[in-house]
């Protein structure tokens, strides 16, 4: 893994709130979502669920 200090799970930052990404409390995984097509980066599991994952949809509905 990368050594740059925001890869590492306790300083990961969303790029989209820019609040800490905490490990998901199901699956532990503590390195947040890909953010595309919002942003580039990681993104924490709120602003994945709510501006991510329906950008995508409406992506898929528009041919993007």
């Amino acid at each position: 893994m990368d050594t740059n200090e925001n890869t590492k799970p306790d300083t990961l930052t969303c790029v989209i709130c820019e609040h800490k990404i905490e490990p998901n409390p199901i699956s532990g995984w503590a390195y947040g979502h890909n953010a595309y097509p919002v942003a580039e980066g990681k993104c924490c599991d709120f602003c994945h669920s709510t501006d991510v994952l329906p950008a995508r949809i409406m992506g898929a509905f528009n041919g993007k």
